[in-house]
């Protein structure tokens, strides 16, 4: 249940009326799908009838319990079915509260559904709820499984529910872009094929008193064996039904065969169901025709209403979507221009310093020179004062050979000392030179570092502040809308044609996790169809073969 209602009732208030005051509440205008439902005093749900009182209708039946009048539960519910979801369905609401009891009908297993069907339709169901998949923002263990998978599938395979919500996870990440209303007509498309989709049962008797089943939906008349209530053995469209009558218990469906003896005749096996069995059939026949004669002025009103919101719809999501990758596009830019001007600064900052130890070096090399200039003054001096006494020795006379040996040796090491001396000081000399150029680089560095800085800051001087408006103030007008729907259409179809094939293998990935023990009957007979490549509209076309007699012999001789 999505929403309660309270309406305060009179005693002479009529189901007509109770109706109008819901259809109202919730801007519902295609009203001729939905009623009703409410239990009586002999726990019976039965529609409500729009003609009679609610209160006479809310105290019938045999029970001798007093009723209660003050507080009354009754049920808005889908009473028909279209024969397509998405073509037929108009409103946003209408489609709405058919998702809502499809759902619901399918968790509540009133309608059959394969486990792998279950996970893509629960993934659809949360992409309508949360919107958009988002690994950030997603808390593990925030989707509950329990309402989003019927319990049979869930003790069908030896999962935990995290392994289902990693499942349902990975098909609820692939639907990012889609909107509420487009999940939401994804997931009926999907359920409408199922096989008990649109049905409603009734348990009825042919001549020979057989048990059977009487399915009735949008497209006729089916009959299906007790315990198969998914494969019909015999249909009856109602293209070939003219009308439907019923007295106590008996039902007469009149075929438009001349031959009154080709009529379809069975009993129903409770009286107080023969009513509604019989509102079923009456308003899907006249639905039927309805929808093969041209619309009435309200409903073209409501199609062209309905198709222009759409188109504001679809335009205001692509506006949107132009504008996300805009400003995704202007983020990315502003990371990159950011990084690179970080990295730049960094750059910088190491040029300052290398210049800094440079500037070190240089003033400890100068300090260097200097000393070194002192002592080559010093050796100077020295060579100078050896080359004298030199030339004093040469002038005087040797007196022994020893003399001579020891001044011989004395000039030699003068002369070598004046050679390491300048060695030294060329040497020196080259040391200065190369810190010079190292400085002079350090300084060229710093000097181009400054001018990508300033450059940037030049180019996008928006990064130290950009703001919203700043980025909305740059997105273009948006053009060619017409054609962005069309893509997205086409988007869709795309991904209805990979549906089966991704079906197939999460089928095939769960399948080794299966405990056959745990497989109900319907399963059985859905993997027999499956097994024999039949759907559901193959099955019903093959049931409604044959001329109308031979279809209403078959049924009798069941």
């Amino acid at each position: 249940m999505e929403a309660e209602l309270k309406f305060h009732l009179s005693d002479k208030n009529t189901g007509q009326e109770l109706f109008d005051m819901v259809c109202r509440t919730i801007g519902l205008r295609e009203h001729w799908y939905f009623d009703i439902e409410f239990q009586d005093r002999d726990h019976y749900r039965f529609w409500l009838k729009r003609n009679k009182k609610v209160i006479d209708q809310l105290s019938a039946g045999k029970s001798s319990q007093p009723v209660q009048l003050t507080h009354i539960h009754c049920s808005f519910l889908v009473k028909f079915y279209p024969e397509d979801v998405s073509e037929e369905l108009i409103q946003d609401i209408t489609q709405h509260l058919f998702f809502l009891q499809v759902k619901q009908d399918i968790v509540s297993e009133h309608i059959y559904c394969a486990p792998e069907a279950s996970v893509l339709l629960a993934s659809y169901a949360v992409q309508a709820k949360f919107g958009d998949y988002d690994d950030k923002t997603f808390i593990p263990g925030s989707l509950q499984i329990e309402s989003l998978l019927p319990q049979t599938v869930i003790d069908q395979y030896q999962m935990t529910s995290e392994m289902w919500e990693e499942r349902i996870k990975i098909w609820y990440a692939d639907h990012k872009g889609l909107s509420r209303e487009d999940a939401e007509k994804e997931f009926l498309k999907i359920a409408q094929d199922l096989e008990m989709f649109g049905y409603c049962y009734f348990h009825i008797k042919n001549a020979r008193n057989s048990d059977v089943s009487l399915g009735v939906n949008s497209l006729g008349l089916h009959i299906f064996k007790p315990e198969n209530k998914l494969v019909p053995v015999v249909s009856f469209a109602w293209s070939e039904i003219s009308h439907i009558a019923h007295t106590d218990k008996k039902f007469k469906v009149k075929t438009l065969e001349r031959n009154h003896s080709d009529d379809l005749t069975f009993f129903s096996r409770d009286l107080q169901v023969n009513n509604s069995m019989f509102e079923l059939c009456q308003g899907n026949h006249l639905l039927y025709k309805q929808r093969r004669i041209p619309d009435t002025l309200e409903v073209q009103q409501m199609k062209a209403q309905a198709k222009e919101q759409r188109i504001n719809r679809q335009q205001e999501k692509a506006r949107l979507h132009k504008e996300q990758e805009l400003r995704s596009i202007l983020e990315h830019e502003k990371e990159v221009m950011v990084t690179r001007i970080n990295q730049l600064e960094l750059e910088l900052e190491l040029t300052r310093e290398n210049l800094r130890r440079s500037e070190e070096t240089v003033e400890l090399l100068g300090q260097k020179s200097d000393l070194i200039e002192q002592e080559n003054q010093l050796l100077r001096e020295k060579s100078a004062e050896a080359e004298a006494e030199m030339g004093r020795v040469k002038n005087t006379a040797i007196k022994t050979e020893e003399e001579k040996l020891v001044v011989e040796q004395r000039a030699k090491d003068a002369e070598l000392l004046a050679s390491r001396i300048l060695e030294d000081s060329e040497q020196r000399a080259q040391e200065m030179e190369r810190l010079i150029q190292e400085l002079e680089k350090a300084k060229e560095a710093e000097l181009i570092a400054k001018k990508k800085l300033t450059s940037m800051a030049n180019l996008y001087p928006q990064l130290s502040g950009a703001t919203d408006a700043e980025i909305d103030y740059l997105t273009t007008d948006m053009t060619q809308l017409k054609l962005a729907v069309e893509q997205e259409n086409l988007t869709f179809m795309e991904r209805s044609e990979s549906i089966q094939a991704q079906l197939k293998n999460l089928k095939s990935d769960m399948d080794m996790l299966k405990v056959e023990d745990k497989l109900t009957h319907l399963d059985r007979l859905h993997d027999e169809n499956v097994q024999r490549g039949d759907t559901k509209y193959q099955t019903l076309q093959k049931t409604a073969s044959g001329s109308t007699k031979s279809r209403v012999a078959f049924f009798e001789e069941l």
